[in-house]
C-alpha cells in the first residue's frame, strides 16, 4: 500500500514536470515581449529580477514541496487550456502586460489544480509576486512621477524657506537660489519612481520569502513605499546642497551614481531589517505539524 502511494506521488510530480515545461515553452513568446518593455524605459528594468527572485524562493520551499501530499483537483485543470489560449492570443496581439499576468494565472491554475487547495501556501505567494515582473501601465507611470515631481517639490520648498538662506524662490519643478545663475529641476528621473518600484520589488520579496501574513505583508510593503519615499528625498536634498556649497562636480556622474547606489542599499538594509521583526514566530512544534 505504502509503495502504491508512493508510486501515485511520483507519477503525479512528473505529470507536474511536464505540465511546467509545456507552459515554459508557451511563455517563451510572453517573456520576449515583457524583455522589450524592460529595457524600453529604465524604470522598469529592475522587474527583470522578479523571475529570478521568484525561483529563488520556490527553490528554497524545495524541501516541503517535496514532503508534501499532491491532492489533484482536476476540475480546475480543466480552465488551463482557456488561460494558455488567451496567453498565447494576448502574445501574438502585441498585450505583453496581459500576457505576463496569464502567465502567472496559468502557473497558479496548474500549480492548485495538480498540488490541491490544501498545498496553496507553497506556491500561491511566490506566484502572486511574479506578477511584479509586468511594469505598470504608461499612463499609471506618467501619474505617479508628476505627483511626485509636485510632492518633493512643494515639501522641498517648505524646507529650504526655513534652513537655506540662499534660497530665492521656486517655479514650478524649478529651484532659484543666491549665487547660481541657472535653476535646480526636479525632473521627471528625479521623481523616484524607478526606487519606488524597485522597493516595492525588495518589500513584497521580503515579505513572501519570510512568510509574513496578509497584515505584516501590507505593512512591508507600506514601509517600502515610505523608505522610497524618505530615501529619495534625501538623494534630492542632498544633490542640492552639494551644487549650492559649490560641489557640483560630486553631484553628477559617479558620485551621483554612488550615492543612489547607497541611499538604495540602505533603505534594502531598513527594509531587510522590519521583516526580520515582523517575520512569525516558527512553530516549536514543526515535527509533530509535518508527521
Amino acid at each position: 500500500m505504502l509503495n502504491k502511494t508512493r508510486d501515485n506521488a511520483h507519477s503525479v510530480w512528473h505529470y507536474f514536470a511536464g505540465l511546467a515545461v509545456i507552459i515554459g515553452l508557451l511563455a517563451i513568446p510572453v517573456f520576449k515581449g515583457l524583455w522589450h518593455l524592460w529595457h524600453s524605459d529604465k524604470n522598469f528594468d529592475g522587474l527583470l529580477l522578479v523571475p529570478f527572485f521568484c525561483g529563488f524562493i520556490l527553490y528554497r520551499s524545495k524541501d516541503e514541496f517535496i514532503r508534501c501530499r499532491p491532492k489533484q483537483v482536476k476540475w480546475i485543470l480543466y480552465l488551463l487550456p482557456v488561460s494558455l489560449g488567451a496567453m498565447f492570443v494576448a502574445s501574438n496581439c502585441n498585450l505583453p502586460r496581459i500576457a505576463g499576468l496569464l502567465l502567472a494565472v496559468n502557473l497558479l491554475i496548474a500549480s492548485l489544480g495538480i498540488l490541491g487547495c490544501s498545498n496553496y501556501r507553497l506556491f500561491v505567494g511566490p506566484l502572486i509576486f511574479l506578477m511584479l515582473m509586468v511594469p505598470p501601465p504608461q499612463l499609471a507611470v506618467d501619474f505617479v512621477t508628476v505627483n511626485l515631481q509636485k510632492l518633493f517639490s512643494t515639501v522641498m520648498e517648505g524646507l529650504l524657506f526655513n534652513f537655506s538662506g540662499r534660497f530665492i524662490e521656486r517655479y514650478g519643478f524649478e529651484f532659484w537660489f543666491a549665487g547660481i545663475d541657472y535653476p535646480m529641476i526636479i525632473a521627471p528621473e528625479c521623481s523616484g519612481i524607478r526606487s519606488l518600484l524597485g522597493f516595492a520589488i525588495i518589500s513584497s520579496f521580503l515579505s513572501v520569502f519570510d512568510r509574513h501574513s496578509i497584515i505584516t505583508a501590507i505593512l512591508m510593503i507600506s514601509a517600502g513605499v515610505i523608505t522610497a519615499l524618505a530615501l529619495n528625498f534625501l538623494r534630492i536634498f542632498t544633490t542640492m546642497q552639494l551644487r549650492v556649497s559649490g560641489l557640483e562636480e560630486y553631484s553628477m556622474g559617479f558620485w551621483h551614481g554612488l550615492l543612489g547606489m547607497v541611499v538604495f542599499m540602505i533603505g534594502c538594509l531598513v527594509l531587510s531589517r522590519l521583516s526580520r521583526l515582523l517575520k512569525p514566530v516558527a512553530p516549536k512544534n514543526h515535527k509533530e505539524d509535518n508527521k
